[in-house]
């Protein structure tokens, strides 16, 4: 049960961290990903992929990318 735990939070980390490099730094790449596997919220394409509109995106891809950096930094394999 252990061994799924562990694989399942790795899952969710790596799975975190790249959407949030990809909201980051290419926010119409990030649009191309089946919308079933982005799970894009409000952003929609026409508005959130070019110019000042893509920073609500960026800033959501730098708190993901925070967020895991974060855990991973504080060690929680360490328990």
């Amino acid at each position: 049960m252990k061994f799924f735990g562990i694989t399942l939070i790795v899952f969710v980390l790596a799975l975190t961290l790249v959407h949030g490099v990809l909201m980051l730094f290419s926010p119409r790449l990030w649009f191309r990903i089946p919308k079933w596997i982005r799970g894009g919220g409000y952003f929609s394409d026409e508005l959130h992929s070019r110019g000042w509109q893509t920073l609500p995106l960026r800033l959501t891809g730098l708190c993901m990318v925070s967020m895991v950096l974060y855990v991973l930094y504080s060690r929680p394999w360490q328990w």
